[in-house]
């Protein structure tokens, strides 16, 4: 498979990202349930710049309220651009081996939470490798 060269970041307003949300309705949302992480296919609407999910009480609402909570996203360096550009705060992304990529961030609410992109090509982070004992 030949790689392209012609995809390109593009920064999004945050008034191009909200109509952006606003023409979707099924996202996927991560919660971290017992150690585990698990990942839920959600339908949303906008209420004007918040995201908003339809849930029974359950897995979904009993961990998204007392953990970390992660948004899958197609293109994370785009999404964190895009977190940064509305005021919140991000760490770099990392790679989750042969997996994707996870990014932490804060909201402007002080609201931490992070995304995720799935990318089986994902390296293993600069430094670890397999370590060997020597006799």
């Amino acid at each position: 498979m030949e790689e392209t060269t012609d995809a390109q970041l593009v920064e999004l307003s945050h008034e191009e990202c909200m109509t952006l949300l606003a023409t979707h309705q099924v996202g996927r949302l991560g919660v971290n349930a017992d150690h585990y992480p698990l990942i839920f296919i959600v339908n949303y609407g906008m209420d004007r710049d918040v995201v908003v999910i339809r849930t029974h009480p359950g897995t979904k609402l009993t961990h998204a309220n007392h953990a970390n909570v992660t948004f899958e996203v197609d293109d994370i360096d785009a999404e964190l651009g895009r977190i940064r550009e509305a005021g919140g705060e991000t760490e770099e992304k990392m790679p989750v081996p042969s997996m994707g990529w996870f990014g932490h961030a804060t909201d402007t609410e002080g609201n931490k939470f992070a995304v995720w992109q799935s990318d089986e090509s994902a390296p293993m982070p600069e430094g670890a490798g397999a370590q060997t004992a020597s006799s």
